[in-house]
């Protein structure tokens, strides 16, 4: 199965800027092994990471950046 270029970029047009800075604080690292360059300058993670995303509950927000906090600090927990 091949995935056409323009499907691969849809979600440029599909995902928040909150979305698309919550993705690139998780997966900044590997962005350039699958082709994707990280847009947000670090110093600007704060203010994307902080906001919830769409259709998130507070219960769902403080759990997740709870979790993104941990993991960033003393690595991932589910390896």
């Amino acid at each position: 199965t091949t995935i056409s270029s323009e499907r691969a970029r849809s979600w440029e047009r599909e995902l928040t800027p909150e979305e698309i800075g919550w993705v690139e604080w998780h997966c900044r690292e590997l962005m350039p092994h699958f082709g994707y360059e990280p847009r947000l300058a670090r110093r600007r993670f704060a203010s994307h990471w902080a906001r919830p995303v769409r259709q998130e509950r507070p219960k769902q927000y403080i759990k997740s950046r709870y979790y993104s906090i941990r993991d960033k600090l003393l690595g991932p927990r589910n390896k």
